[in-house]
C-alpha cells in the first residue's frame, strides 16, 4: 500500500514557533512517530510550555514509549519530570555520565532508565549514536527513512559534523535530513562556513537547524543549502512514507 505513512517528526519545543496556538521558548523537543512506537526526543525547558504545545499538536505526555535525552542540560530535560508523572511505562534513554540528580529523578517515577554508552538500536528504525565525546558528552538519534536517515541533534556540543559522522558510521546510509540544534551561536562566519564544508563532505542532503544554532548561522545554512534548507520551529512536521510495496 504505497503511500502509507510510517514515520512522522513534529517539533514540540523550540526558540521559534510556526503556529499561533503554540509557544516558543529556549529549548528543544521533537516527537518521533514510528510504526507502533512513539518517541520523545528531549523535553524542552518549561514543563507547562511543553505540555501545552503537545496538546495543541495532538500529543499527550503518556503517548511515548521512549524518552530519549540528548544531554543533561536544563533546556532539554526541563519537561521530563512532568512527562514521567503521566507516563509510568516509558523507557528513558540517557547518555552515560548524566548527573545523579537526573538519574534519581527518573528512577523515582519507577520507570526504566537505560544508560547508553555505545551505539544501540532503541526501537525498530531508531538508533542512538551512543556517547559522542567532547566538552559535553551527547548522543544523537538516527531514524531510518525511505531515502536514508534523519539525524536529530539536541545541541551537538561535541560538534555537529562529529555527530553526523557517528551516525553515518552506525548506519552507512545517506543523511536525508539533519535536524536540531547545531550549537553555532557563538561562531563567526568563517567558523560556520567550515562546519558547512564538513557537512557537505558528509553528504548531508537537507538541513533544518534550530534552537542553539544561532540566527546568523541559520541564515548561512539557508544560503548554502538553498531549496534543501528547511526553516523549522514549534509545529513543524514532516512525514515519510513506506515505499517498499
Amino acid at each position: 500500500r504505497r503511500g502509507w505513512v510510517r514515520i512522522r517528526l513534529t517539533i514540540l519545543y523550540d526558540n521559534t514557533s510556526l503556529r499561533d496556538d503554540t509557544q516558543a521558548d529556549w529549548g528543544f523537543s521533537c516527537a518521533i512517530e514510528l510504526p507502533g512506537t512513539r518517541v520523545l526526543f528531549d523535553t524542552g525547558a518549561d514543563p507547562q510550555i511543553l505540555l501545552a504545545n503537545m496538546g495543541a499538536l495532538g500529543f499527550g505526555p503518556g503517548d511515548f514509549e521512549f524518552v530519549v535525552i540528548s544531554h543533561d542540560h536544563w533546556d532539554h530535560t526541563g519537561g521530563l519530570d512532568a512527562v514521567l508523572e503521566a507516563n509510568a511505562n516509558a523507557v528513558v534513554v540517557v547518555p552515560s555520565g548524566v548527573s545523579d540528580e537526573l538519574g534519581n529523578m527518573v528512577r523515582s517515577h519507577g520507570v526504566t532508565l537505560k544508560d547508553v554508552t555505545v551505539a544501540a538500536q532503541l526501537a525498530p528504525g531508531l538508533l542512538s549514536t551512543g556517547v559522542v565525546h567532547g566538552d559535553i558528552a551527547e548522543q544523537a538519534a538516527a531514524v531510518r527513512v525511505e531515502d536514508g536517515m534523519v539525524v536529530l541533534t539536541g545541541c551537538a556540543h561535541p560538534g555537529v559534523a562529529r555527530m553526523v559522522a557517528a551516525a553515518r558510521t552506525l548506519l552507512a546510509d545517506d543523511v536525508e535530513l539533519l535536524l536540531g540544534g547545531f550549537h553555532l551561536k557563538s561562531f563567526d562566519g568563517p567558523g560556520v562556513a567550515a562546519v558547512i564544508g564538513d557537512l557537505r563532505r558528509l553528504a548531508v542532503a537537507r538541513v533544518a537547524p534550530c534552537h542553539c544554532t544561532g540566527a546568523e548561522a541559520i541564515d548561512l545554512f539557508g544560503e548554502a543549502w538553498g531549496e534543501s534548507f528547511t526553516r523549522i520551529g514549534v509545529g513543524w512536521s514532516e512525514t515519510w512514507s513506506d515505499a517498499s510495496d
